[in-house]
């Protein structure tokens, strides 16, 4: 998915590997802020989160086999952050309410606020499980079920389907933006808005499904923009200009 302007979202699809992309559809009818997109590729089922600047928000669950798409309306207020599904029914929506935000409508809070939304039917109708004064960027699920938060305020983590959560990681330097799991070993990584040193920069890994994080050392001073878990020991961590492998050790 990809937004062209102000006024268009286009969505493509690949069949064989990313060597070929044929565009699916577009949304013309305008004023598009907010875009994600997740895609469970086992089952060929994706869905999109979308928000206009008017205010209106919906999800779509799409079948890329049948190339059909069901909408659903519902209360995004606030930003957006993310959308995951762990099968063909049971998904979870991250959404922000920014302290002093821009977005008509957003609730005013004297704290930004973390918004954890669950479908259990496959994203026809949704309801809010969790919300809480914490400043969380990425919303991700692990291998084994649970559930993992990060950004400004720390490493979240749930294993209650979203309903509660405890803090496994207390007040990074730089805020979290990025993470990601295969099996029990994750990764995420954080930078601060100008990058001077490595001080600006955070990398922090787990071999426990998240419940324990240690700091690694960054291969460079460079804003990065995201990392991902390839194997149980080793991944990719990209930046504006380069891409790094690593690995975690035993």
């Amino acid at each position: 998915m990809a937004k062209q302007g102000p006024m268009s979202v286009v969505f493509f699809l690949t069949d064989d590997g990313g060597r070929h992309w044929l565009e699916l559809r577009r949304l013309r009818d305008g004023g598009y802020v907010w875009a994600e997109l997740f895609a469970l590729s086992r089952t060929q089922n994706v869905w999109s989160l979308i928000k206009r600047r008017s205010g209106e928000a919906f999800v779509e669950a799409i079948d890329t086999s049948a190339r059909t798409w069901e909408r659903a309306a519902l209360s995004i207020p606030g930003e957006p952050r993310e959308i995951v599904f762990a099968d063909k029914l049971n998904g979870w929506i991250l959404e922000r309410w920014n302290k002093d935000s821009w977005i008509k409508g957003s609730p005013k809070v004297q704290r930004t606020t973390s918004v954890v939304h669950h479908t259990r039917d496959g994203g026809a109708s949704w309801e809010v499980v969790f919300k809480q004064e914490w400043s969380c960027l990425k919303l991700t699920l692990t291998d084994s079920g649970s559930m993992v938060m990060v950004g400004e305020d720390g490493i979240f983590m749930s294993e209650d389907r979203g309903i509660n959560w405890r803090r496994v990681f207390n007040r990074p330097r730089v805020a979290l933006f990025d993470v990601h799991f295969r099996g029990p070993a994750g990764i995420a990584v954080g930078t601060e808005g100008l990058i001077k040193s490595k001080t600006d920069i955070l990398l922090m890994v787990t071999q426990d499904d998240g419940r324990t994080w240690t700091e690694v050392d960054a291969p460079a001073i460079e804003a990065f923009v995201g990392a991902r878990m390839m194997t149980w020991s080793s991944g990719i961590l990209a930046s504006d200009s380069a891409i790094y492998t690593f690995e975690i050790g035993s």
